[in-house]
């Protein structure tokens, strides 16, 4: 006679799990696991008293990803339903929104929809909207969040030409951080040019990090970098009606300024003065990383009156006062000299230097090190940006002025 399997040993199925999970039932559960530690035998052995092994490993899960996603969706983080994992690639609702414009009155197919971060926004303006995403507890997440139909289905099988699409590949390798690469699609190239063939209104969600390379030449469309707050967040590959008729476009959030340049060949990284390098005015700038990443700066209205520091340095100054521009992270220039340890630890001190914050672009300095060797007992906090100019490394101090500051 077979013996009965012992119960933690009999699979159950993930999306029962999920929807136990979230029923009335289980609060005293999904309650305790927020003061629990995953790592804790002691807070483990609790919580099973509380459900299967199963159960408790979801409810960890959910825990992790609200704390993770308090930011992106801070006002319905505590009703979402998302793994750690989902919610890290997640677009936020901030991000999410302004993209859905383009899609406003449009029947919408989204296509490997994870949590449906950006379904609940495209559910939210389109006519009418459906997701695909081949994992079933992520499109049971999605119909819970967004409330909008949702196939387990393999994006590949998708065929509605007089739908608009937005499609999110996974990348193979995810969580690395490395530029994004079509050949490490998910669903692969091969997939996502039939898709895009079929269906000539089109958007593909990028990594940020991806190269204009990437893009083929026969359906180039508008890249569209986008920033929230200061990161740079995600690059939106638009086609047909749901492109601009510009080729590079950096949109930073919440502001929604935008730079564009209508030909995506015209997009340059501006050279630097070697007149001025090294050579601090009233402020330095760093730009946001969508205006940097998008090749974008020379399109700004203040452009000719900055200049970069050292040639590619991405750090710029000038005397214009920058400090309320979406674009540009503004510091007052107060002090400048060759960089030296003891020197500017000197220099700090007589200026009654307290905590300090060291940038640097390059790998000039280990800026941790730096902050903790240069932090003092003074009342004032200064910005210490090190940077390798030509040859010598300069030391800039500064105090951040403005809204971005």
């Amino acid at each position: 006679m077979a013996e009965t399997a012992p119960e933690d040993s009999v699979p159950e199925d993930p999306v029962a799990v999920w929807r136990e999970l979230i029923s009335p039932e289980a609060r005293p559960l999904r309650e305790a696991a927020v003061d629990a530690d995953p790592t804790k035998p002691a807070d483990v052995a609790r919580l099973r008293k509380l459900g299967s092994a199963a159960l408790v490993h979801a409810a960890f899960e959910l825990v992790g990803a609200r704390r993770r996603g308090g930011s992106k969706f801070p006002d319905t983080i505590a009703e979402l339903v998302a793994d750690r994992e989902g919610m890290e690639q997640a677009s936020s609702i901030r991000v999410a929104e302004y993209k859905a414009q383009r899609f406003r009155g449009r029947r919408v197919a989204d296509l490997c929809s994870g949590i449906g971060g950006d379904t609940m926004a495209l559910a939210a303006v389109a006519e009418s909207c459906v997701a695909w995403d081949l994992d079933p507890v992520r499109a049971w997440m999605t119909a819970t969040n967004a409330g909008c139909s949702t196939e387990v289905r393999d994006v590949a099988e998708f065929h509605d030409p007089e739908c608009a699409i937005h499609i999110d590949p996974a990348r193979r390798g995810e969580g690395r951080r490395r530029r994004w690469r079509l050949a490490d699609a998910i669903p692969g190239p091969d997939v996502l040019e039939r898709l895009l063939r079929d269906h000539p209104d089109a958007a593909v969600k990028l990594g940020p990090g991806v190269d204009r390379e990437e893009i083929p030449a026969t359906s180039p469309g508008e890249l569209e970098w986008i920033s929230d707050r200061g990161e740079l967040r995600q690059a939106m590959w638009w086609q047909g009606a749901l492109a601009t008729g510009v080729g590079t476009r950096a949109t930073t959030l919440p502001s929604g300024a935008t730079l564009f340049a209508e030909d995506a060949a015209a997009t340059t990284f501006p050279t630097y003065r070697p007149d001025a390098e090294g050579k601090p005015r009233a402020f330095l700038y760093v730009p946001d990383p969508a205006l940097e990443r998008s090749g974008l700066v020379s399109q700004h209205p203040a452009f000719d009156e900055l200049i970069e520091l050292g040639s590619g340095l991405g750090v710029w100054t000038g005397d214009v006062d920058l400090s309320n521009d979406p674009w540009w992270r503004s510091y007052a220039v107060v002090g400048s000299l060759p960089w030296r340890m003891e020197k500017v630890r000197a220099w700090l001190k007589a200026h009654d230097g307290g905590g300090v914050a060291v940038k640097t672009r390059g790998g000039a300095v280990d800026p941790e090190k730096a902050r903790r060797a240069l932090r003092g007992e003074g009342a004032t906090r200064y910005t210490v940006f090190v940077l390798r100019c030509g040859r010598p490394i300069v030391a800039v101090v500064t105090q951040p002025v403005g809204e971005r500051a």
